[in-house]
């Protein structure tokens, strides 16, 4: 039963779960920043919120590329490549989304035609890894599940075999009861 228990315990503390919310929160700063960029052709003193947009996606990429979180992703196939690329196109974007694009309002179709293809792909990797998690989630559960009804068995296994041991102490017990006060020769 503690074998079982361990087991349990094991499958309960693996770590499940955080690179979704992750890859979610990166494609979503990557669709904000492609919005504000498209958004920038109407108010273009939205320079700011561009270079707002781009530092929070930046950020998303260090956690999954460097983070635990990213190590889900290497059991998707070429994952991390995705990521890397899609961080490279972006820190290439860096002078024109902090130089060139405040004199220059056309730069911002530029950043987007560059960025977009890598949305696609974010996206679709961004499933990928709900889907593999998820499946993740439901193994663990099952396996939990199948452990907590053997754990079950060997605890029912425990009381019964305890419980007929008692039987047969106590019964043996009144048997050696009787024999001393009814002597044979008295």
């Amino acid at each position: 039963s503690l074998v079982q228990l361990r087991e349990s315990i094991q499958i309960l503390e693996a770590r499940y779960g955080t690179s979704v919310w992750s890859m979610f929160q990166l494609r979503i700063e990557m669709r904000r920043f492609y919005d504000a960029l498209d958004y920038y052709h109407e108010d273009q003193h939205a320079v700011e919120r561009i270079q707002d947009r781009y530092d929070l996606l930046w950020s998303r990429f260090p956690v999954l590329l460097e983070g635990l979180d990213g190590e889900h992703l290497n059991d998707i196939e070429q994952g991390e490549k995705i990521l890397n690329q899609a961080f490279a196109e972006l820190q290439k974007q860096e002078p024109k989304v902090f130089g060139e694009l405040k004199e220059n309002p056309a730069i911002a179709t530029q950043i987007r035609n560059a960025i977009e293809p890598h949305l696609a792909t974010i996206e679709r990797l961004t499933l990928e890894n709900y889907h593999l998690n998820n499946e993740a989630f439901n193994r663990g559960d099952a396996q939990i599940a199948a452990l907590q009804q053997k754990l079950i068995f060997l605890i029912l296994g425990l009381i019964i075999s305890g419980s007929l041991l008692l039987h047969m102490v106590v019964k043996e017990n009144r048997r050696n009861r009787y024999q001393a006060l009814h002597d044979s020769l008295t």
